[in-house]
C-alpha cells in the first residue's frame, strides 16, 4: 500500500511542478517582458487570451493526464495484490 500512495504522491507532484511552470510561470514572462501587454490576438490582449481561456483546457489535459496514470498505478497495484494472495 506505500508504495502505491508513493506512486501517486510523486505523480501529483510531477504533475504539480508541470502546472508551476507552465501556468505559474506565465506573470512572470508577462513581468519580464512588458512589450507583450501590448500584444493583441483575435482583438483581446494576451494575456487575457491566455489566462482567460487557454489556461483550462490544459487544466484538463493535466487532469486526464493524472487520473489515468494514477488508474494505471491502482490496476498494477491490484494486480500485484492478486498474484501474492494466489
Amino acid at each position: 500500500m506505500r508504495s502505491l500512495l508513493r506512486d501517486q504522491l510523486r505523480l501529483a507532484l510531477r504533475i504539480l511542478l508541470v502546472l508551476m511552470l507552465s501556468v505559474g510561470s506565465l506573470p512572470l514572462v508577462f513581468h519580464l517582458f512588458p512589450e507583450l501587454a501590448g500584444v493583441r490576438l483575435l482583438g483581446m490582449p494576451l494575456s487575457w487570451l491566455l489566462l482567460g481561456f487557454l489556461v483550462y483546457p490544459w487544466l484538463l489535459v493535466l487532469g486526464f493526464a493524472y487520473v489515468r496514470r494514477a488508474e494505471d498505478y491502482e490496476r498494477d497495484f491490484a494486480d500485484l495484490v492478486e498474484e501474492v494472495e494466489r
